[in-house]
């Protein structure tokens, strides 16, 4: 209760949520390290999926599992979220503000944040090698 009113009187800033598709940068000497770490991450995936799961005892839940790994990549790749640092409690991730909601929500973004941060990487560097190797082997 003492949360809303206090937003009422002093609101506090709140960060945002975006889906955008931005230009992904383009970094020839990078792109072959970036893409081997997401091929070593989705490798990480399925071995855990594969060897500490009972998820594959049918192949539609295999095919349904590498569905949602799919969806989390492209997702978190299109899903931009950007807290407010500046209002995240009165000691930051700490000690809650008794008198705003806004920090809880920003709390809530950064989590958000760190979840498709892994996600964004992998199919970001999934995209630039791809690309960079059709264009490279392609022309010869």
């Amino acid at each position: 209760m003492l949360e809303l009113l206090g937003e009422i009187f002093n609101p506090g800033p709140v960060g945002s949520v975006e889906l955008k598709s931005e230009k992904l940068p383009f970094h020839p000497k990078w792109i072959w390290i970036r893409f081997l770490i997401a091929i070593f991450l989705i490798g990480l995936f399925e071995y855990f999926i594969w060897n500490h799961s009972n998820g594959f005892e049918s192949w539609e839940s295999m095919l349904l599992t590498q569905f949602i790994f799919f969806l989390y990549t492209f997702i978190s790749f299109f899903l931009h979220v950007k807290p407010d640092f500046s209002n995240t409690g009165w000691v930051p991730f700490v000690i809650n503000n008794p008198f705003r909601i806004s920090d809880n929500v920003n709390r809530l973004l950064f989590f958000l944040q760190v979840i498709t941060l892994p996600g964004r990487f992998i199919f970001a560097a999934i995209v630039q090698g791809t690309v960079y190797f059709w264009y490279r082997f392609r022309r010869g």
